[in-house]
């Protein structure tokens, strides 16, 4: 009788283990549904948030393409690209002056130069510009530099004078620099001057 008893106690023991543990489950799956689909949902409400927030990006977090044309653009260039001359010859570069932005540029535009050791600043002119020529070069234009249109043509004469070969780059610098100019790497175009030696 004893033993009967006391199987009888381990089964309604284990019985009531199971029923607890069902219990349990059952609120751990219950409770793990709910969480769960409130965690994917959060998940994906994040993960949608940041790709609207993405797909929103401008200004700096946002690269603009290459052959996006830029607000406030000013480049110069200059022709020739290089020269080839022997000491005393003179030759003459035309510098251009372009707005390659989207806002026409109102107020004029200038252009400058430090000569190089070696050459000298003989001459500078274009229809509209009024130049100073010293041992630098400064030209002023007045007026309004619509998008894609270029100012006329400066036309810079320039003498070697080394007394030795010598291999140069002579800079111009255009005004765009000095406003709210979005690229700088074209205001600064220059020539390559070889000189022969005596």
């Amino acid at each position: 009788m004893a033993v009967r008893r006391t199987i009888r106690g381990l089964v309604a023991g284990a019985v009531a283990l199971v029923a607890v543990a069902g219990t349990g489950l059952g609120s751990a799956a219950a409770s793990a549904g709910p969480a769960g689909s409130a965690s994917a949902a959060a998940g994906a409400g994040a993960a949608g948030g940041g790709a609207s927030a993405a797909g929103r990006q401008t200004g700096g977090d946002l690269q603009v393409p290459a052959d996006t044309p830029l607000q406030y653009d000013i480049a110069g260039s200059v022709t020739p690209a290089s020269v080839y001359v022997g000491r005393g010859q003179n030759f003459t570069v035309d510098l251009t002056v372009r707005n390659l932005g989207t806002v026409a540029l109102s107020g004029g535009d200038f252009v400058n130069a430090q000569f190089q050791q070696g050459l000298r600043l003989d001459a500078a002119s274009g229809d509209g510009w009024a130049c100073t020529v010293t041992d630098t070069l400064f030209c002023r234009i007045e007026g309004t530099l619509e998008p894609g249109a270029a100012w006329p043509v400066v036309h810079v004469t320039i003498t070697a004078d080394a007394d030795h070969w010598a291999d140069l780059n002579q800079g111009f610098d255009v005004a765009g620099w000095r406003r709210s100019e979005q690229d700088i790497t074209n205001n600064s175009p220059f020539t390559r001057v070889r000189i022969a030696a005596p």
